[in-house]
């Protein structure tokens, strides 16, 4: 049956996404590591959602708490990475120091504020609606204008400086780079499948190690 299963992998794995508590129990069954791997991502990242859910009980105890637990440390990471983009700047000669609002700095200092303001937004409302972090977290690394696009900030810096900013491209493209080393680990998706082309909005960055599978 897993020899049958591996030749259908893509659907396989689009399979588990959609239903990973009943591929999970297959999984178990079979003693098959990618099907147990690829489900446990899955339960981790959507823990939040399902441990109330019926059939979540119909796991095994030891796997609910590997699950719990796997789930907790990564929000500890999450809540972690959350504030270090928080604190994250454009540092200036001499001496590496943080932009100031004073002087020729005020402009790169303007993009650092929205910066923070447009994530603290961002995290808040996804906070509000109950909605997980992932998509988000995936689009800080890709360091696009899939948020916070140039022309968006260019009106929003004009309305607010009256003035053209040359640097602007340049600054916004600084802080993102910055922001995507800082979520580069996190925002890793361990997964078969390219969680955004199927619309997982949860973080896919656990690993999954030896001592995580039973019959290992």
């Amino acid at each position: 049956v897993a020899n049958s299963l591996a030749q259908h992998r893509q659907t396989l794995f689009v399979s588990i996404k959609n239903n990973p508590i009943r591929l999970m129990n297959l999984a178990l069954a079979l003693e098959d590591d990618a099907i147990y791997t690829e489900c446990l991502i899955h339960l981790i990242g959507a823990y939040k959602a399902i441990k109330d859910l019926a059939k979540f009980t119909m796991l095994p105890e030891w796997l609910r708490q590997l699950i719990a637990k796997k789930e907790k440390e990564l929000n500890e990471w999450r809540i972690e990475t959350e504030r270090d983009l928080f604190s994250c700047t454009i540092r200036i000669d001499p001496g590496n120091r943080p932009v100031f609002p004073v002087g020729s700095q005020i402009e790169t200092w303007l993009v650092v504020q929205l910066f923070r303001d447009t994530l603290a937004n961002r995290f808040a409302a996804l906070e509000k609606s109950k909605r997980l972090s992932g998509t988000l977290v995936r689009q800080i690394k890709r360091a696009g204008d899939e948020y916070m696009d140039y022309e968006h900030v260019k009106e929003l810096c004009r309305n607010i400086l009256k003035s053209e900013w040359k640097d602007l491209a340049h600054d916004l493209k600084l802080i993102k780079g910055y922001a995507a080393t800082i979520v580069s680990d996190l925002a890793k998706n361990e997964l078969m499948i390219d969680p955004d082309e199927h619309g997982i909005g949860y973080l896919t960055c656990t690993k999954v190690r030896a001592q995580d599978i039973p019959w290992k």
